[in-house]
């Protein structure tokens, strides 16, 4: 019987990244209950097509946080690709989506204020992540206050590292200033090897991992529940 991560569980809880339909039975047996769906792990993930969404919607009731990225490379986008971002979420909010994950920036590395605004705004009242394109800002301070303003509930985030345990400095201070004010979503390289320390370093609300062991695409199953016992172990300590 797998370790389920209870929607009702206190927290931490663990956030699995899916790039696509792989991943159907761990969602439909209750293995996991936080998904951030994309397509394409090559890319680090772009928008998912809207059919394998419907198709796991179908299965689950699951919490599904849908990723809204039209291309791979930089984070900033010309007008067309913004308009595809806007009917992506059009789209996938009218097919029982949770919530979305995107993130703007302009050519200077900061946060797109007006953008990422108008996303939220169409977005809501579903929540909405700022993903690892914080971890390309010049300025983390200003940008977590931005984000704050704009209205996103989450950063996800390695520190502006390449993994989570290099960047575990700069995420200690990032949680130290969201205060309530917004959740700090560490994610890139946790594992079970590495996620108690990581848990124990940081004491966040959810963390985002994979969980592939191989060079696939499909979670490990014994990963994601030793993942899950470690949470659940740290949160009645």
């Amino acid at each position: 019987m797998p370790f389920k991560n209870e929607t009702t569980a206190s927290y931490p809880q663990l956030e699995l990244a899916t790039f696509g339909p792989e991943n159907f039975e761990l969602a439909q047996n209750g293995t996991i209950n936080r998904m951030e769906l994309c397509s394409n792990k090559l890319a680090d993930g772009l928008t998912p097509n809207l059919l394998v969404f419907e198709q796991y919607r179908s299965i689950t009731d699951l919490d599904i946080r849908v990723m809204i990225r039209p291309r791979a490379g930089d984070f900033c986008y010309n007008a067309n690709e913004f308009e595809q971002m806007k009917q992506s979420i059009i789209a996938f909010k009218n097919k029982g989506a949770n919530g979305f994950v995107f993130g703007i920036l302009n050519n200077l590395r900061q946060i797109d204020v007006e953008l990422n605004q108008q996303l939220v705004n169409l977005a809501a009242p579903l929540p909405c992540t700022f993903h690892k394109a914080f971890d390309q800002l010049s300025d983390y301070e200003t940008g977590l206050q931005q984000c704050i303003q704009i209205g996103f509930q989450h950063i996800l985030s390695s520190g502006l590292k390449a993994n989570v345990l290099e960047g575990i400095a700069i995420l200690k201070q990032l949680n130290q200033l969201a205060g309530d004010q917004i959740s700090i979503i560490p994610g890139g390289g946790i594992r079970s090897s590495n996620l108690s320390i990581i848990h124990q370093q940081l004491g966040c609300k959810i963390y985002h991992s994979a969980a592939i062991t191989n060079n696939g695409n499909e979670a490990d199953v014994s990963e994601i529940n030793e993942m899950l016992k470690q949470l659940a172990c740290n949160s009645k300590n």
